[in-house]
């Protein structure tokens, strides 16, 4: 029995490290006072819903919604040296005109910038203005619209950009040189959202690729195409593989694994039981006596 219940203890721990591998941190920092909780763990709905409650009143003139696919909370972790000095420096309460913050490490699910997009252009008759990231171009001034003002910035995937921790420099740098356009005047809030590894690995193979034809070619003599992309990656020898350990690249438990363990966990302990329950029967030598069996209680009447 005790076997069986380390091999459940066991199943339970592995299936929780691999279900906290698909989470991802969400951050928020503001010039304003904003009343946000910070947990270790939240989902995206239950974060959806305190924003709206907490910005409901618009306390910021500037709004900057980051999304930063492919990351995971190590990567902004106090205790390891991070490469993003400039956002370590606003969560942690080195910059002065920070009076509010809340780091959430542990964030189950997506949460959607334009959704928090719309709501706060919808509470607070907000302007939208997006910026990209890759070239750097964007539509106006931060902070010159007499309107609260909504900032898009959308960032690579660490993995697309090539070394991890320089790509993560970039992007902190990048956001950086925007929040230093803004007026100091102006009251600014940004809210960083992120995804996991995993969830961008998933979109990757959620795209397959098709076949296309000319329209040059005449319905009687058509070639089909097919991709050689994966050909001529296999001649030049380059397979970039996912960054991480190896739990990370690979799922060792799957649902169904995961559920066949637990019911089969179930069966054996039943049949233990039973077992046991027919070990521990006692009947005594005396119930098999002949002078104990109906014959004699004739006798005796």
């Amino acid at each position: 029995m005790n076997f069986l219940l380390q091999l459940w203890a066991l199943a339970i721990g592995v299936s929780v490290v691999s279900a906290f591998q698909d989470t991802s941190p969400f951050l928020l920092f503001s010039t304003s006072e904003i009343l946000f909780p910070s947990t270790r763990f939240a989902t995206a709905s239950s974060i959806s819903d305190s924003l709206s409650s907490a910005l409901s009143e618009c306390p910021s003139d500037v709004y900057v919604i980051v999304y930063q696919p492919g990351v995971k909370f190590v990567d902004y972790s106090e205790e390891q040296p991070t490469p993003m000095s400039h956002l370590k420096e606003w969560m942690t309460g080195k910059s002065k005109k920070v009076r509010s913050s809340a780091y959430i490490p542990e964030v189950v699910g997506s949460i959607e910038p334009t959704d928090l997009a719309k709501k706060i252009a919808k509470e607070c008759g907000a302007e939208t203005l997006s910026i990209d990231a890759s070239t750097g171009n964007f539509d106006s001034v931060v902070g010159s619209s007499k309107k609260p003002q909504i900032v898009n910035i959308k960032f690579l995937s660490p993995h697309a950009m090539g070394e991890r921790p320089e790509a993560l420099r970039t992007n902190d740098l990048f956001l950086a040189n925007i929040l230093d356009t803004i007026p100091t005047s102006s009251k600014l809030t940004v809210l960083y959202t992120t995804t996991p590894p995993m969830a961008v690995e998933a979109e990757h193979l959620e795209k397959p690729s098709t076949y296309q034809m000319d329209d040059s070619m005449s319905p009687m003599h058509m070639d089909l195409k097919r991709d050689v992309s994966f050909e001529a990656r296999q001649d030049e020898g380059n397979i970039t593989l996912v960054d991480g350990p190896l739990f990370e690249r690979y799922q060792y438990l799957t649902p169904g694994i995961f559920m066949g363990g637990l019911a089969m966990f179930f069966i054996l302990s039943i049949g233990f039981v039973g077992v046991s329950a027919l070990q521990s029967l006692q009947v005594s030598y005396a119930a098999f006596d002949k002078e104990n069996g109906p014959a004699a209680q004739k006798k005796q009447g």
